[in-house]
């Protein structure tokens, strides 16, 4: 497979808020959308000329005909939210009715529903910094992927590859975790001149624009379905990025991305892998450190924690503002190491005539205004 170069990002504007706190999970609510785009991304099937049309009412069905009606609720949202023990290890089951969730300090109140996220198909994009750093990580990755991809991942789960040096290229788009074409696309991106400058390691290390590349790849994720997430295998050193930590917090958001990373167990002790360690956590994921003995080991854990994460169903505010708003997510009784997910939501046409009075029951929000960000 020939890689696909994918530049990246240079025109991102960060957002200015203040350093989130743990168990605060950003909300990016969206402007208003009309009624008629709303349902139609409510319905996978088109009208036919046998079916009614504005002009054409559809005929009354039969006394005894069996047909519902269906009630679709754009405000109804789900977090995935990751739950571990303060030491950052495993818990046994959450009873799903010990969440509570409170939307811009406003008051707590029960999700609708919450369950454990299981099989959810999971959009996996991997990028492998290749500049040097990972350099007794990336040849293991290389021999523990056709195993990992066998035991961890389902076949209705996806995986696009990427890889950055000098240069940010995908070598696998979006395909079923099949070991043969997983692992040509990961020696692919390993070796590529693309990425290496046409030499035998990396070269662009003290300039390579990590975080610029995990706003592409990010971008290119939200185009797709499923569990959105994205693994940086990265001390997370950055040279020269335009994107900002702020503003990487922000296409998280939007784009409904959860951040993890895994890196050499000496990346802790440098400022740029704190900074990847905050950057995962503010996006509901976490960095893994490892060595190269134990990687496959951590990739196994690092699906595990994603079919744990514990979904959070519930409805937004009946009148929600557009903008980033923050929500606080809390377990009865504990002190739990909490990490939920962002999300964007855009808001419905606030005119429609067609809504039942039986939508279901609403949170309030609070009084913090929603942040916005720099023009």
């Amino acid at each position: 497979m020939r890689p696909r170069r994918a530049s990246p990002h240079r025109n991102a504007s960060p957002l200015t808020s203040s350093a989130l706190l743990p168990l605060l999970l950003s909300l990016l609510i969206l402007a208003p959308q009309p009624a008629s785009t709303l349902r139609a991304q409510s319905t996978s099937t088109q009208p036919t000329p046998s079916q009614a049309t504005p002009t054409q009412p559809a005929p009354a069905p039969p006394p005894n005909d069996p047909r519902y009606t269906l009630h679709v609720y754009s405000r109804l949202v789900q977090i995935p939210t990751l739950v571990l023990s303060p030491s950052l290890q495993p818990l046994p089951p959450i009873d799903p009715h010990s969440f509570n969730v409170s939307i811009d300090t406003g008051p707590l109140f029960r999700p609708n529903r919450g369950r454990l996220e299981g099989d959810d198909p999971i959009t996996l994009a991997i990028l492998l910094d290749v500049s040097g750093d990972q350099s007794s990580l990336l040849p293991v990755f290389s021999q523990s992927l056709s195993a990992w991809a066998t035991q961890s991942l389902r076949p209705h789960d996806r995986v696009s590859i990427y890889a950055i040096d000098c240069d940010l290229i995908r070598t696998t788009n979006n395909e079923p975790p099949n070991p043969s074409v997983l692992q040509r696309g990961l020696d692919a991106a390993i070796t590529s001149p693309i990425t290496l400058g046409n030499k035998k390691h990396g070269t662009c290390g003290n300039s390579i624009l990590l975080w610029n590349s995990m706003v592409v790849v990010m971008k290119q994720l939200a185009q797709l379905p499923g569990r959105r997430v994205l693994l940086v295998v990265s001390n997370g050193f950055d040279g020269h990025s335009t994107v900002k930590q702020d503003s990487l917090k922000a296409h998280a958001t939007v784009d409904a991305v959860t951040i993890f990373a895994i890196a050499a167990r000496t990346s802790l002790i440098y400022p740029w892998g704190r900074t990847m360690n905050s950057i995962c956590e503010e996006s509901g994921g976490i960095l893994l450190i490892t060595s190269p003995q134990d990687l496959l080991q951590r990739l196994d854990h690092f699906i595990d924690l994603l079919r744990k994460r514990y979904v959070l169903s519930f409805y937004m505010p009946a009148e929600p503002t557009p903008g980033t708003h923050i929500m606080h997510v809390t377990i009865d009784h504990t002190d739990a190491f909490i990490r939920p997910s962002g999300i964007s939501v855009p808001l419905p046409d606030p005119t429609p005539t067609d809504i039942p009075s039986d939508a279901p029951y609403t949170p309030a929000p609070g009084t913090a205004p929603p942040m916005q960000p720099h023009p």
